[in-house]
């Protein structure tokens, strides 16, 4: 993470541009920074919403991780049970897995919103009813995803055995979830099983993040979005303040270049895809359309 005076002073600057929320997540968990508890709080007493994404083994002190009053959490877990945690996640052990369901229930019962990520692969692809057990059971959400095998986990990808039995276990899946009061993305994951995700060809609504959101690296890289192609970067915290950055020329050049389609290798895989639908969508009822 950033040098943690830095992180401060950004959270001032962002906070000062009328900021709304700032999710902590990265490459490796946000938790194995020294200071991430601070850092959130930090972010917190300034007024902003805060979004965690972790699979929370790095919780330290519960007390203190519980007091920052995290507004919304992503728990990377892809599991209902010890043993699929186990399997999904190396290195961790049964007990990790009951302090995690510790951790989550004491966020639901402080009202956090809690969002479970189930990454579907060959490791689990057997137990995702017992993910909606479990989500039931705590009082969270599902967010599902196909797994994307890439960087040497093809390995565990769905066979296309696996991939039909998920598609054929769909319709239970989706009773099952609704009968257990379970709120999750089951619509738009069915899609990305029949190839038609709402990841459509960016080109086909637009991108419209340009004054909505940037991505911040830990080494204070500051990008336009989460396309880590080197074109979409815009500046680095070490030469210049969020601000300047955000109100300069290049980030204006940016905003006109990709809001007429001129897009860049990556954009094909907008990671912000859910925003800009939104957005369009606002924008074509601001148009009358």
């Amino acid at each position: 993470m950033l040098p943690q005076e830095m992180h401060d002073a950004l959270i001032d600057d962002v906070a000062s541009l009328g900021t709304r929320r700032v999710t902590y997540s990265g490459g490796g968990d946000p938790l194995a920074c020294s200071y991430a508890v601070q850092a959130m709080a930090t972010a917190k007493r300034k007024g902003l919403k805060v979004t965690l994404i972790s699979n929370l083994s790095l919780v330290k002190d519960g007390g203190s991780f519980l007091d920052i009053g995290i507004d919304t959490v992503l728990a990377n877990c892809s599991a209902g049970d010890s043993a699929t945690y186990m399997a999904f996640h190396p290195g961790c052990s049964a007990n990790d897995f009951e302090r995690m369901t510790e951790i989550l229930r004491a966020l639901v019962k402080r009202r956090t919103t809690v969002t479970l990520v189930c990454v579907v692969c060959a490791v689990n692809v057997n137990g995702l009813m017992a993910v909606v057990h479990y989500a039931a059971d705590i009082g969270a959400r599902i967010q599902w995803k196909l797994m994307s095998a890439t960087n040497g986990t093809e390995r565990i990808a769905l066979t296309d055995a696996q991939h039909e039995h998920v598609r054929k276990t769909l319709p239970q899946l989706r009773l099952e979830c609704s009968n257990a009061g379970v709120v999750s993305n089951i619509d738009d994951f069915e899609r990305s099983l029949q190839g038609t995700s709402l990841r459509l060809p960016i080109e086909d609504i637009g991108c419209h993040v340009g004054d909505h959101y940037a991505r911040i690296d830990a080494d204070g890289t500051v990008r336009y979005c989460c396309n880590p192609n080197v074109a979409l970067v815009t500046g680095s915290l070490h030469n210049a303040s969020f601000t300047e950055i955000w109100c300069g020329q290049r980030w204006a050049a940016l905003r006109q270049q990709l809001s007429t389609n001129g897009f860049v290798s990556g954009c094909e895989r907008c990671g912000k895809f859910g925003l800009n639908l939104e957005l369009a969508m606002k924008k074509g009822r601001a148009d009358g359309l």
